[in-house]
């Protein structure tokens, strides 16, 4: 636990170091240190926190639907005779972007992806404020390891809604999945 301890607090100094000095490029030998202890630090994180760092990312997909229809007139008792065909095509493309859910105390099933979330209740201990200050590392960390991707995505989605899209909202996974217009019908 000492030596986690000590490499967060090394990650702190660098990430501190360097936001204070703009100097330090992206090649220097303290932004690829501050990439190792992140890596080692992060590979040490409990699962549910490294759930909650990581960085998911855009999902498109096409949605099709097809139709076919056929009639028949009856010329026997045993024989049809085809009269035409049709076949309908139509699709719509679904956009399923991830958000950033607050972290709650958790535990994760690694091998099933479960995930069961708890409540800390304790006169001695106040939770709420471990997890505040959890909660504000972990926007410091995601902000540092991805940039300003959070805010792009939350600006994609306040878009999208301003914009009418229809949309789902699994606030489980983290994700909200918007609906496009279906395309008109082609026979």
């Amino acid at each position: 636990m000492l030596d986690m301890y000590i490499q967060v607090s090394r990650v702190m100094r660098l990430a501190t170091r360097m936001d204070k000095d703009q100097s330090l490029l992206k090649n220097s030998e303290g932004y690829n240190n501050l990439k190792v202890l992140g890596a080692v630090l992060f590979n040490k994180l409990d699962p549910s926190l490294r759930d909650k760092l990581m960085k998911r990312g855009v999902s498109m997909s096409l949605n099709t639907n097809v139709g076919f229809d056929t009639e028949y007139i009856q010329e026997g008792s045993i024989t049809n005779t085809l009269v035409s065909a049709q076949l309908a095509v139509n699709s719509r493309v679904l956009l399923k972007i991830p958000f950033n859910v607050p972290y709650e105390f958790a535990s994760v099933n690694s091998l099933k992806g479960g995930r069961h979330e708890f409540s800390m209740i304790s006169k001695k201990v106040d939770y709420e404020s471990i997890l505040t200050n959890l909660r504000t590392r972990m926007d410091f960390l995601r902000l540092l390891k991805y940039g300003v991707s959070d805010y792009s995505l939350g600006h994609i989605i306040t878009t999208l809604k301003e914009r009418g899209y229809p949309y789902s909202v699994s606030l489980e996974r983290g994700f909200i999945t918007f609906a496009f217009p279906r395309t008109a019908v082609r026979t």
